[in-house]
């Protein structure tokens, strides 16, 4: 698929919140997924709002378990850029305002940091956290891109806020943190059993997910809970 096209493809997915299956989770994840394949970054988390205020994180990917964990209790450019996007924030700026998360990103590899509001006129509903290994820094076509996704999903999200009583989606919003937290178990317990990163094991966890047709939280549940996949599958 070249550039336009799968732009284009982005756009019509991240703006289509009325499928009868929509889950939240699924959608940030999508979120992510396109800025990683648009962007070129190596990374990224989104994070959502919380009734009582502060932000928790809804999903990653490209992170490892140490970092996750880090941004789950301290989400650093993401929590104070609800007035403004934070782009090509390399070591030294975000050292200057989050010297712990500046720390912890440096030692997971990654270079610059890039942070925007999932915003629409005066609601914030979270934020995207965007990372990169190198320091070739954003092209301003690239900060364009960037804002432009977060803000379609911001509005398919409250699209479908205002489709559904607000309680439906506080249980959505919840249930996409718990797992979040599944998931990333299951990732850590393939990682250890077959030896492999982060990475690929959550290919293999959602690509049977796929095959078998199973809930990905579902079927992580499983597999902390014992059930082999990949290799050690027993058939």
């Amino acid at each position: 698929m070249d550039v336009q096209r799968h732009i284009a493809h982005a756009f019509v997915e991240l703006a289509d919140t009325l499928d009868a299956e929509f889950e939240v989770s699924g959608f940030l994840r999508l979120l992510a997924r396109h800025c990683q394949e648009l962007l070129g970054i190596d990374a990224a988390a989104v994070f959502l709002a919380e009734p009582e205020g502060g932000l928790r994180l809804a999903v990653s990917t490209g992170i490892d378990t140490r970092l996750t964990e880090f941004l789950a209790a301290t989400p650093g450019p993401a929590a104070d850029c609800a007035g403004e996007y934070l782009a090509n924030l390399g070591a030294r700026e975000s050292a200057a305002r989050w010297p712990d998360y500046a720390v912890q990103v440096r030692a997971a590899g990654f270079e610059l940091s890039h942070a925007l509001p999932m915003r629409r006129r005066d609601a914030v509903i979270g934020a995207l956290l965007l990372l990169k290994h190198g320091t070739e820094r954003f092209a301003e076509s690239d900060v364009v891109l960037a804002q432009a996704m977060t803000e379609t999903a911001t509005i398919g999200l409250m699209q479908h806020l205002r489709l559904h009583e607000r309680e439906e989606l506080a249980a959505q919003l919840q249930t996409a943190l718990r797992s979040r937290v599944i998931i990333e178990q299951a990732k850590g317990v393939l990682a250890e059993r077959q030896q492999i990163g982060l990475d690929e094991a959550f290919t293999l966890l959602r690509g049977h997910a796929r095959q078998h047709r199973r809930r990905l939280a579902e079927l992580a549940a499983a597999v902390v809970d014992g059930l082999p996949l990949g290799r050690q599958e027993k058939r």
